[in-house]
């Protein structure tokens, strides 16, 4: 949901990141819930912070999954059919719709769980062709 991505400072989250997630689904059970919890300084700044990486990087973004069963975070008006690439010179993956032969528009880049740090580039069935961006 968050793309990996943490906003304080914008970088990557680590595997105990998930832990600060924990929390803000505390916090938000608390608050649906008839016994609301206190919580200290250091929480608020988790949920805080988890709050604003969600805000960030799933609000305008469509969850979504590749045919290859990939999770993935699209830009909203991505549709069924859109094609999710990798661009030369690119750092992240990209999704551009159909609009003729070998003809795309660029729709914006995504985030692709397993796809985000080059590791696309040494996938075997992937392949490359020529295509014109509109």
């Amino acid at each position: 949901m968050m793309c990996e991505m943490s906003r304080a400072p914008l970088k990557r989250t680590t595997p105990e990141y998930s832990k600060h997630f924990s929390t803000y689904l505390e916090a938000v059970d608390s608050l649906l819930g008839e016994n609301p919890f206190e919580f200290d300084e250091e929480q608020h700044w988790i949920i805080s912070d988890v709050e604003a990486s969600i805000e960030i990087f799933a609000v305008y973004r469509r969850f979504c999954s590749t045919d290859g069963g990939r999770l993935a975070q699209a830009p909203k008006r991505t549709e069924v059919g859109d094609v999710i690439c990798i661009l030369y010179g690119g750092s992240v993956p990209y999704v551009i719709g159909p609009c003729g032969d070998d003809c795309y528009t660029f729709i914006g880049e995504c985030y692709v769980n397993g796809l985000m740090d080059g590791e696309a580039m040494h996938l075997e069935e992937l392949g490359t062709r020529a295509i014109a961006l509109r």
